[in-house]
């Protein structure tokens, strides 16, 4: 099944023209997309998105995936794994690797 964020919109509010996103804008989106991913009942997830969105994302919650400089590169598949506290509040990633 395929099941898009209602939050999702053909225009992307987020972008803008004149000024680009900073490297802590996008590990705090990338720390609230995790936090809805991780509350999610499916066993299996896929993500499809930007190679830097990815490698922040990678970078702060499971830094050993990108060990040696890696980079992120178009087409690239990593598995990763969700780990939530007992109230289920997103942790951190773990086992991530590219595949």
């Amino acid at each position: 099944m395929v099941r898009f964020d209602e939050s999702m919109t053909e225009k992307d509010e987020l972008w803008n023209e004149r000024q680009r996103e900073t490297l802590v804008n996008i590990e705090s989106r990338a720390a609230s997309f995790l936090r809805k991913v991780c509350r999610l009942q499916e066993n299996s997830i896929v993500v499809v998105s930007h190679g830097v969105f990815l490698e922040v994302l990678l970078h702060k919650f499971d830094p050993q995936a990108l060990a040696g400089n890696r980079r992120v590169h178009n087409c690239d598949a990593f598995y990763s794994e969700c780990v939530s506290s007992a109230s289920g509040a997103f942790l951190r990633l773990q086992n991530s690797r590219l595949m």
